[in-house]
């Protein structure tokens, strides 16, 4: 029995309803399916899909939906029909749908989830990026290059260590330089400590070196090398400043306000002071024992010196020259000394008796104390006159004057003619004064029979002394 047509269109609309309900959610997926794809496209490469991918599974689920609604159709009893009416029913169905989706009855926004209303949709899209609602394209998944591994690169040999070409005394006194590398051998020379050589053979335990006049091995043991020898350089080396400028300020703290201590010229040589540091700029030195000056750094040029290696010659000149001054040292100690105790104590005195002589020979006595005492205060000429006088009583020499006084080696310019300039010009007033007084008995040294000058007294080997001017007057 043919079905009427009333229920044949009913049952085609509902059909073509199911089918409009499965295009819309299909639609919906594949929305759904373009929006995971824009927001997994910031996760990590590893987690992201390719666009085929989503695009077969989004394929895959419109198919499996489309299968479920004709197996169905498929399945809805009465659903029997010829091709014509069938086609002719489809015609009129899809005019109807047409219908039905303009005038918006019972359809929903594609885009719009189902189940969401108008305004929840507004809220989403506003939530996220217009961009990432649907995407132009599909985030290209990147692909990590294998990277080829570089070949490792051979090992560096390693930087020898810093050295320097000299090597520093590290004695308390002197090292021994010798001819060969063992202590057999002959000292050729010494290095003094501090002192600085130059390195022309290095060996393990002895190095052959150059300073001065002096070339031999000396013993690793007793010297600085490399950093060392440079710090030792720094400890030990005597720092100068030369002055390259016409004139040179020395002033009293390091700045251009401060007062000025002396004015240096060109070449002057300054000793560097260790004692404070000066800022940048300015270079301390020592301007005396208490004092501490300042000069530009940028009018002097800084040397350091050092001392060198003696031969055994030169070091045997030079410690004889040290003993000299230092014999010359003791003799001006005691001299000052001497000088001293004269000055604390009053020269011996003890009056005689009047001594009468000739003219002649008083006239002798006083051209001599003028010879011997002119240019000494009247108590030097004094004494002088009682060293005559005492010699002619004692007469070891001789009892006259002429006799004293022309004595063999005794004064000595009597026998060279000085004598006889003083006897023909005549003596001074103050050597005549001194010489009458001594022949009337005023005697201020007492016994003592012999005097030289200060600087030629050797005043440990006199039983007692008195100094009087530039005169020691002395008793053996």
């Amino acid at each position: 029995m043919r079905p009427l047509e009333g229920e044949t269109k009913e049952r085609n609309i509902t059909e073509m309803k199911k089918k409009l309900y499965t295009g819309v959610a299909s639609v919906i997926v594949l929305a759904v399916s373009f929006l995971l794809i824009a927001l997994t496209a910031d996760l990590d490469p590893k987690e992201k899909k390719t666009e085929g991918s989503y695009l077969a599974e989004a394929g895959t689920a419109l198919t499996a939906e489309a299968d479920t609604a004709n197996e169905a159709n498929t399945k809805t009893p009465g659903a029997v029909e010829t091709a014509e009416d069938s086609t002719g029913l489809e015609q009129e169905d899809n005019t109807t749908t047409v219908e039905e989706t303009e005038q918006g009855e019972d359809l929903q926004d594609p885009e719009t989830p189902a189940g969401s209303t108008e305004e929840e949709s507004e809220e989403q899209s506003s939530e996220k990026p217009h961009e990432e609602e649907i995407p132009e394209e599909p985030a290209e998944v990147p692909v990590e290059e294998e990277t080829p591994e570089e070949p490792e690169e051979p090992a560096k040999p390693e930087e020898p260590a810093h050295t320097v070409d000299f090597i520093i005394a590290n004695v308390d006194t002197a090292l021994n330089i010798r001819s060969g590398p063992s202590t057999d051998d002959e000292i050729v020379g010494k290095l003094y400590r501090g002192g600085r050589a130059t390195i022309l053979e290095r060996g393990s335990e002895w190095t052959k070196i150059t300073s001065g006049n002096v070339t031999g091995y000396a013993s690793n043991e007793w010297m600085m090398f490399d950093e060392e020898a440079e710090k030792g350089l720094e400890i030990f080396g005597i720092k100068k400043a030369t002055v390259t400028a016409d004139a040179l300020r020395v002033r009293r703290e390091p700045n251009t306000d401060s007062g000025i201590l002396d004015l240096y010229e060109l070449g002057d040589e300054l000793p560097l002071s260790n004692e404070v540091d000066a800022p940048e700029g300015w270079i301390a030195v020592d301007y005396s024992d208490k004092t501490i000056g300042y000069v530009s750094s940028d009018y002097v040029r800084v040397t350091i010196e050092y001392e060198e290696a003696l031969t055994l010659e030169e070091e045997a000149a030079i410690l004889e020259a040290k003993r000299l001054e230092e014999e010359k040292a003791e003799r001006e100690e005691a001299m000052r000394k001497a000088l001293n105790d004269a000055k604390k104590e009053k020269p011996e005195t003890k009056n005689r008796k009047a001594i009468k002589v000739s003219d002649e020979d008083a006239y002798l006595i006083a051209a001599c104390v003028h010879m011997e005492a002119g240019n000494q205060p009247y108590e030097g000429k004094l004494a002088v006159a009682n060293v005559i006088i005492n010699r002619m009583l004692d007469g070891y020499w001789g009892s006259s004057a002429s006799d004293v006084i022309y004595a063999r080696g005794q004064f000595t310019g009597a026998a060279s003619g000085l004598l006889d300039k003083y006897l023909a010009s005549g003596p001074n007033e103050g050597c005549i004064k001194a010489t009458s007084e001594a022949l009337a008995g005023n005697n201020n040294i007492g016994s003592y029979m012999y005097f030289c000058s200060n600087r030629a007294a050797n005043y440990g080997s006199y039983k007692s002394y008195v100094i009087i001017g530039d005169h020691t007057f002395y008793k053996r």
